[in-house]
């Protein structure tokens, strides 16, 4: 009697369980594999068959195709006689199972290879992308799928279920997979079918054998053939473990990368706009000089009158570094959407652009040198605030009479009730700037922009001067201590970056030549695409 036949009766003794394995028909199950794994024509009909369907599922990216291509493969009978062969001790059964199963392979890579250079479709696509990096899950779930074959091998109550295995264990298309790998000589992908195919292969051999060796299936009490089987088996189940332990503990870090950049990403970006869409996101770990770097890159899509710079990019950098303890390289591919305006919307927009437009003309009445940095409007109760920073001379600061005139006029004017909160930041003088400077330094940075990007469109060119910080030991030196910021707005098409070694080189001759410090601030987003 077995040893799983003398489990299962103590199992029935005490816990009322039915021992199932008494009426255990080994014949029978020795004929059964034998007949399905018989060289002929009807069974390399199956293979060839299941592995174009599989092959071409693949291709063209269809589960549904693929798990066709799996129910009627008929992989698995080979792997279930050798098992067998192990089990019964049957040397000869077992080296011809062996040369047999060797032969199957090689003719269903063969035959994915050909179907690849025949097809129209030559894509590494998702489908076939996840069948290339097996880890150590995969080799567990193969190793319950050969347990559930083995019984339903044994077993008719359990033989309704072979269609679920047949799924489950996935040995054509990793077959398949190298066969398309090695068609478009990709030779990763190749290698990465073939990996998940052995380790799936070796799980199912494994496992079955220890259960048909237990189960009565034995002729003799100890055989070397037996236990050598088991002992190789088992040896290079334990080698291929080792690099599947790799590969999840990598697939592992991988997972959490995705999770933790979108995130940060997501968590950044939305402190600027809660209008921010972030999507498709990508990583790729790479180890060049032995040192971990992420590469990272997303789209990114802004509503109208955001923009991202780099100040945003940086934070996204530092963050993703200290979570996941690595060099990280973020590239963001900005796309601005449009959205199509209701006309309650449209009516809001066009007076938020009323109110701008009459208070930059008001202003320059009631003070012609006041420079508006930034302005945002909001409806709050009926009445319309405007919110703004002016850069303003500090003899020149608009008082509080000046300001109640300017929100009448406003308001007259449009029809509307306006308050008007005004943030002034004193600048001065600065004497030792020409005054036509800033038109002519814009129109140099618009000039160099043209030359180094000739398919960039230039949105806005922004200059604003700082004075020098105060030093009473330079008074008398020649040497201009004052400082433009330009701030450009920039958009480049998809396949092109900033050249910024060109950009530097001329932006020190730009400082040489108007003997003042210059910071260039360059905002760059991609072509727009339209989002309805």
């Amino acid at each position: 009697m077995s040893v799983v036949s003398d489990v299962s009766n103590k199992i029935e003794k005490k816990f009322h369980i039915s021992n199932d394995f008494k009426d255990l028909n080994t014949t029978k199950v020795l004929s059964e594999a034998d007949k399905n794994s018989l060289p002929s024509i009807s069974f390399f009909s199956l293979l060839v068959s299941a592995t174009a369907i599989c092959s071409l599922g693949l291709l063209i990216n269809s589960p549904a195709v693929i798990i066709g291509g799996m129910l009627i493969s008929p992989l698995m009978w080979p792997l279930m006689k050798i098992s067998l062969g192990v089990a019964t001790e049957n040397r000869k059964k077992l080296i011809y199972a062996i040369k047999f199963l060797a032969l199957i392979i090689l003719l269903s890579i063969l035959s994915s290879f050909l179907i690849t250079l025949l097809s129209p479709i030559k894509i590494i696509n998702q489908e076939i992308l996840s069948r290339t990096n097996p880890t150590l899950l995969d080799l567990v779930i193969a190793l319950l799928a050969g347990f559930v074959a083995s019984l339903a091998l044994m077993k008719d109550s359990v033989s309704d279920r072979i269609a679920g295995v047949a799924i489950t264990t996935s040995l054509t298309p990793p077959l398949c997979v190298s066969g398309i790998g090695l068609a478009l000589k990709d030779f990763q992908t190749a290698t990465g079918g073939f990996i998940l195919f052995f380790a799936n292969m070796i799980s199912i051999i494994f496992i079955s054998t220890l259960i048909f060796s237990y189960s009565g299936f034995k002729n003799k009490p100890s055989s070397e053939i037996r236990k050598k089987g088991i002992m190789v088996v088992t040896l290079v189940l334990f080698l291929t473990s080792i690099p599947l332990i790799y590969y999840l503990r990598q697939y592992t870090f991988q997972y959490r990368t995705y999770e933790d950049s979108f995130e940060v990403i997501k968590e950044v970006l939305l402190e600027k706009s809660d209008q921010i869409v972030v999507k498709n996101v990508r990583t790729e770990i790479k180890k060049p000089l032995g040192e971990r770097t992420v590469f990272i890159e997303a789209d990114i899509i802004i509503p109208e009158g955001v923009s991202i710079d780099y100040r945003q990019q940086d934070s996204i950098i530092s963050a993703l570094e200290n979570k996941l303890n690595s060099n990280v390289n973020v590239s963001l591919n900005i796309q601005r959407s449009i959205s199509i305006d209701t006309e309650e919307e449209h009516i809001y927009r066009s007076t938020v652009l009323s109110i701008k437009e009459k208070f930059s003309e008001e202003l320059s009445k009631v003070n012609p040198s006041a420079i508006i940095s930034s302005i945002d409007v909001q409806e709050k109760n009926q009445v319309w605030e405007i919110n703004s920073t002016l850069r303003i001379n500090p003899d020149q600061i608009i008082s509080e009479q000046q300001l109640d005139a300017l929100e009448k006029d406003i308001g007259d004017n449009l029809g509307l009730l306006i308050k008007i909160n005004l943030t002034m930041v004193p600048t001065v003088d600065l004497s030792s700037i020409q005054k036509d400077v800033p038109t002519r330094l814009e129109s140099d940075i618009r000039r160099i922009i043209e030359k180094t990007h000739t398919n960039s469109i230039i949105n806005s060119i922004n200059l604003e001067l700082l004075p020098a910080e105060s030093d009473s030991t330079d008074k008398d030196s020649d040497v201009n201590d004052e400082k433009i910021i330009a701030m450009v707005d920039i958009s480049l098409p998809l396949e092109e970056n900033l050249d910024n070694i060109s950009i530097i080189g001329e932006k020190e001759i730009l400082e040489s030549s108007y003997n003042v410090d210059i910071e260039l601030v360059i905002n760059v987003s991609k072509f727009t695409q339209l989002t309805f």
